[in-house]
């Protein structure tokens, strides 16, 4: 008979729940961890709890697990204690038999709606075929095929193919969109190849919005069991992927000697060049993620903030949340980043902040501009009409975004400043890993 004042949430006997699977998680910290994996969602666990799983995967009662886990632990826990602790750690998330269901709010994704444009069953065939371009023999061969091609490409037709020419005509514009939408598909196809390659699972592959941009983003956060060394080469393939299809619109210049190839090249080049920014959450903040060895690397940033507040700032004698569980050889480049960071946000913010008025003014004006041109249409070709009409779809989709964005912005500059005062309570964090381009 369990007798103590605390609700239970769960089932008695205790009982984890089917379907919960439990791997060592390779990461560089020096406490080890396991990753723990439950319908699709990832936490990372530190011993303690993994430690509490193990126990009542043996044990059943409460009384059982109490002994147990107390000489686990060299410490002496109360009947009260374990039930708080299998409550607040495990029953609240879901990762055991619970009496009734227990409101387990999801961590809010970074990207602002999700849509699915590639199932799993759809990218089957796909990744089949293309999980081989990371084979030895193959990468090393496309690698130095794609680095020739373009060191030769650049070198020759340096002054051709200006960008600048694409503004001024909507027709050359929209093709060259469509080309590079093609060429982030092809991205994102090789995220997904390369997690089948490594044995990992993958889901599917769809649009969203990030920040104020349209993204496309591919679900392959099982690739956290994986080492370190495999995510990071799960993290470049999308690049390897788009400079291989460079290669297929290099070949077709050759052969048609079409110049909107090349622009088509360059703009692909500028997009690869522009995902490696490791503070946005594009291929280079995984990079970074992977080779640091710290998951959630944004918001681990902001709480190395919220620890030097209260620890310089108002005196506090505060553990730091990050560095003290990360290998040494790692602490330096992770205090840099953190540091570098939060100025390349508050930046981006004050930046940002700044500049809207002038977009919501810029956008009155396009309207201006394109009620006047519809309103004399006859003194207009079509060719300026459909440019003054496409100008204001773009500029109504961009201003949209950007009033979306400062809304987030605010929302989060808030929350910052309230975590800036507050400790942060213990959790099991969990980690997403969608790749975004």
């Amino acid at each position: 008979m369990t007798n103590t004042n605390i609700e239970i949430l769960f089932e008695q006997p205790v009982r984890i729940k089917q379907g919960i699977e439990i791997v060592e998680f390779n990461n560089k910290t020096e406490e080890k961890q396991h990753l723990l994996i439950n319908n699709n969602r990832h936490y990372t666990i530190n011993n303690f709890v993994y430690s509490l799983l193990q126990t009542i995967s043996k044990f059943e009662s409460l009384e059982e697990i109490k002994n147990e886990f107390s000489n686990s632990q060299n410490k002496k826990y109360s009947e009260e204690e374990i039930v708080s602790l299998i409550n607040e750690v495990l029953a609240k998330k879901e990762l055991i038999e619970t009496i009734k269901p227990v409101e387990n709010k999801k961590n809010k994704s970074f990207l602002y709606f999700k849509i699915p444009v590639f199932s799993k069953k759809l990218l089957h065939p796909i990744t089949f075929i293309f999980q081989n371009l990371f084979r030895s023999y193959i990468a090393h061969t496309f690698l130095s095929l794609i680095i020739i091609s373009h060191i030769l490409l650049f070198a020759s037709i340096s002054n051709q193919a200006k960008l600048a020419d694409l503004i001024n005509n909507p027709i050359s514009l929209i093709i060259v969109m469509t080309i590079m939408l093609f060429s982030v598909i092809f991205h994102e196809f090789g995220h997904s190849s390369a997690c089948r390659f490594f044995g990992a699972n993958y889901e599917e592959i769809g649009f969203g919005i990030y920040l104020r941009f349209p993204v496309f983003y591919s679900n392959i956060t099982d690739a956290w069991r994986l080492p370190p060394y495999q995510r990071v080469i799960i993290d470049v393939a999308g690049i390897y992927f788009q400079y291989i299809f460079n290669l297929i619109l290099i070949v077709f210049f050759l052969i048609t000697k079409l110049e909107i190839l090349i622009v088509a090249v360059k703009i692909i080049c500028i997009q690869t060049l522009f995902s490696l920014n490791p503070f946005f959450r594009y291929d280079g903040y995984w990079i970074a993620t992977d080779l640091l060895g710290i998951p959630n690397l944004r918001k681990k940033s902001q709480e190395m903030l919220s620890y030097l507040t209260q620890k310089y700032l108002f005196r506090k004698k505060v553990k730091n949340p990050v560095t003290n569980s990360i290998k040494s050889i790692n602490k330096k480049f992770f205090t840099i980043y953190a540091g570098v960071s939060n100025i390349f946000f508050i930046y981006i913010i004050v930046v940002f902040s700044t500049r809207l008025p002038f977009i919501i003014k810029d956008f009155s004006q396009i309207i201006q501009d394109c009620f006047n041109v519809l309103q004399n249409a006859e003194y207009h070709t079509i060719q300026e009409i459909s440019i003054a009409i496409f100008r204001l779809i773009t500029r109504v989709l961009i201003t949209a975004l950007s009033m979306f964005f400062f809304y987030n912005i605010i929302r989060r500059v808030i929350k910052t400043f309230k975590n800036l005062f507050n400790d942060q309570p213990f959790k099991i964090n969990t980690h997403e890993r969608k790749k975004s381009d």
